[in-house]
């Protein structure tokens, strides 16, 4: 699964494939679960997501990778791209209040 990112019906490659990948709970899973039409459809994403050793490898990764706050697609680490949003946000604040 952690193979292929659907965006508007494409297959796209991820910008870097981890050893850590192989061993998702989700490795095979039909992609469509993780990459539902409608955004808040996740929960058994994240019902996987919950039972996996790579979980935070995962939310890292993908944190690391999504660039664009308007195109984040999918459930990555348990998470769904709202709640990815607004951990992006938090963390963002942090970093600036810490920089004062």
């Amino acid at each position: 699964m952690v193979v292929r990112v659907y965006q508007d019906g494409i297959a796209l490659t991820p910008l870097r494939r981890e050893p850590w990948m192989d061993e998702g709970a989700c490795i095979n899973k039909d992609p469509e679960i993780f990459f539902p039409t409608k955004v808040r459809q996740t929960g058994e994403a994240k019902k996987v997501c919950s039972t996996c050793d790579v979980r935070l490898k995962c939310l890292a990764w993908i944190m690391a990778t999504e660039r664009d706050a308007d195109k984040r697609y999918g459930t990555y680490g348990g998470m769904d791209p709202v709640e990815r949003k607004e951990l992006f946000q938090k963390i963002k604040r942090l970093k600036e209040k810490d920089n004062g």
